[in-house]
């Protein structure tokens, strides 16, 4: 933990109870003291070297009590929190002046609430951080009312009945665009607190994660520019296996940051672009279709339309039938009317604004022989079955996103109405 510029350690196998703060602005010093300027009259005395002790010295506490009081954690915030197994201590300056020297320091245990391993998390003036057992979560947090104290209370009695089963492992704090508390669990549960502190609002859920025997092993927080994203650590069962994947949270539809056809409301889901346009060419004799960025893989089933009245298609091209792609590149293709058949001959490029689209999804590899929930263009479609090479085929060729993943179950139960 690095506080007022000190790095600081604490706790090996036999000092479980100390901490060492380095110099100040010097990580990797923590002498206690140091030599005499060396042109000094003073610097040598009697043959030997003279050492000073400045304010930014390094220096080492042991916690004293009449317990054993093993430093599980350290928290920075104004004032550096230590979480112990007898409670949580704060070490700074002073009440007027927080800066820690060799000549100035303070060291109050504020609370008896004793920590776990799990590390805490700081929001505002609040430390939030798991009670021993793992099953509760108590805030400390400076009420400014009555003379700077601490005071500490459980925040975590209306989400008992979803921790008890477990403990808490690890905790992150996500400020934006919503404040929550993500909790993970040792069962491989997800736990969420909205929280806050200033509205007094706090709100537990439990996300249960699609697919089969599925459990989140880690979580973690990276700030963007935009919001912070959450990233889990997944393993579930796919075709009879343990797979583990690295999953994002994604974005709420009330941060207007998502087209409406881009909801996600699927675990482990993927988004596809299943129709564009495209400008028609020769190549070799061949019909070469142009159409940036497509996505299509060879042997896709396409099928073509044209907003001209009437329609009028490149030669050789019909509405509502079936063609295979073939010889595909980035921003361009072929079609042949057989999968892996002669490429379409080229004669002429029609006219109007030529479309294509294609009922097959590809790359749902990571859900092989699972059933996934479709959504296309933001319409919920039946739900299918991934086949061995990673893809679903839809019951038409309408639409033109698709949003493919593992359902879940959502519950919301709400207050009882006033009298």
């Amino acid at each position: 933990q690095i506080y007022q510029q000190r790095m600081v350690l604490a706790a090996n196998t036999f000092q479980p109870s100390t901490i060492w703060l380095s110099r100040t602005g010097d990580f990797y010093s923590f002498s206690p003291t140091e030599l005499l300027e060396q042109d000094s009259p003073s610097a040598i005395v009697d043959g030997m070297a003279t050492e000073i002790i400045t304010d930014s010295n390094g220096l080492t506490f042991t916690l004293d009590s009449d317990t054993l009081d093993a430093i599980k954690w350290l928290g920075e915030s104004k004032k550096l929190a230590m979480g112990t197994s007898a409670g949580v201590y704060m070490l700074y300056g002073s009440e007027t002046n927080l800066v820690v020297t060799p000549f100035r320091f303070t060291i109050n245990r504020e609370t008896s609430f004793s920590a776990t391993d799990t590390a805490p998390i700081v929001i505002s003036n609040a430390l939030i951080y798991p009670q021993i057992g793992g099953k509760n979560l108590q805030m400390l947090s400076l009420d400014k009312g009555v003379g700077g104290q601490w005071d500490a209370s459980k925040i975590s009695l209306k989400g008992y009945d979803i921790i008890k089963s477990s403990e808490i492992t690890k905790m992150i704090w996500q400020e934006r665009p919503n404040g929550i508390i993500w909790c993970l669990m040792a069962d491989g549960r997800l736990l969420s607190l909205s929280f806050d502190l200033r509205l007094e609002f706090m709100a537990w859920s439990e996300h249960v994660i699609g697919g089969t025997d599925t459990k989140v092993l880690d979580i973690e927080m990276i700030p963007r520019s935009s919001h912070d994203q959450l990233w889990l650590k997944v393993s579930r069962t796919i075709d009879s296996g343990t797979e583990y994947y690295m999953e994002t949270l994604g974005r709420f539809p009330s941060e207007g940051a998502l087209d409406r056809n881009d909801y996600i409301f699927s675990d482990s889901a993927i988004t596809k672009t299943i129709a564009g346009t495209f400008t028609a060419s020769t190549s070799s004799g061949k019909i070469l279709f142009t159409s940036t960025k497509h996505g299509l893989i060879d042997t896709q089933k396409v099928r073509f339309t044209s907003s001209g009245t009437p329609v009028d298609l490149p030669a050789n091209l019909e509405i509502n039938t079936d063609y295979y792609v073939r010889d595909k590149a980035d921003d361009t293709f072929k079609v042949a009317t057989t999968s892996g058949g002669t490429a379409i001959a080229f004669s002429d490029a029609g006219t109007g604004t030529h479309s294509w689209s294609t009922d097959t999804v590809f790359g749902l590899d990571h859900l092989e022989a699972d059933e996934v929930q479709i959504y296309n263009d933001g319409m919920q479609h039946i739900n299918k079955i991934v086949a061995s090479n990673g893809s679903v085929t839809l019951n038409h060729f309408e639409g033109s996103r698709i949003v493919s993943g593992l359902p879940y179950l959502a519950e919301l139960d709400t207050l009882e109405p006033p009298a």
